[in-house]
């Protein structure tokens, strides 16, 4: 009886330390919204006889999804599968959590990467085409883009007009705008500003 019961005690012990060692990983760890990252499972201890199945938490959904549950073939200590998330316009932290083990994944929105105004010379009384694009999709709201057109001076110049905002519509990545050189408008080096966020690029233009 009393092999039994230490039988028993070591069973229940190596059944709480494996437990305890269980390791869930994310890689990347923060993702922009819209991409994938891998979740890998790496157990105590190899699975038993058949596939070991755990059930799969994501903390929030609505950022981010994963497989219901995963399996761990027998004989083997690791499986990975793939944590999708939506776009977002915040920066969110979502918590997966596979058995006793847990691991965070950020998602943050799409920053702004580029900033193009064609023809970079224009005679007055023709227009500019601007563009800006982002490097993840926009969010369900889209990504509002605020956009200047400076002189030298750092003032909006007479003469000259365009949008005060653009809007990137969800799931896309790019916009375009038209700045407008009336014939009224003086000669010079111009200044276009979009920004978002707490990103700001700039690019000039010449108008003759």
């Amino acid at each position: 009886m009393r092999n039994n019961w230490q039988c028993v005690m070591s069973l229940i012990g190596t059944s709480v330390v494996a437990l305890g060692m269980h390791t869930l990983s994310i890689n990347p760890t923060v993702v922009i919204g819209g991409q994938s990252a891998e979740a890998t499972l790496r157990l105590a201890q190899d699975a038993a006889s058949g596939p070991s199945v755990y059930t799969v938490q994501v903390s929030d959904t609505s950022i981010a999804s994963a497989p219901a549950t995963v399996s761990v073939p027998a004989g083997s200590t690791i499986t990975s599968f793939k944590v999708t998330t939506r776009p977002v316009s915040v920066l969110r932290t979502v918590t997966v959590t596979v058995a006793d083990a847990s691991a965070t994944l950020k998602v943050r929105p799409p920053v702004l990467i580029k900033l193009v105004a064609s023809p970079d010379t224009v005679r007055r009384g023709e227009t500019v085409k601007g563009s800006v694009v982002i490097d993840g999709p926009a969010p369900n709201a889209g990504s509002v883009v605020k956009v200047m057109v400076t002189s030298k001076s750092g003032t909006q110049p007479p003469g000259v007009t365009f949008p005060p905002a653009v809007v990137i519509p969800a799931g896309q990545t790019t916009v375009s705008f038209i700045i407008t050189v009336d014939r009224s408008a003086s000669a010079g080096t111009l200044t276009v500003t979009a920004i978002l966020g707490n990103v700001s690029l700039k690019q000039d233009f010449t108008a003759l």
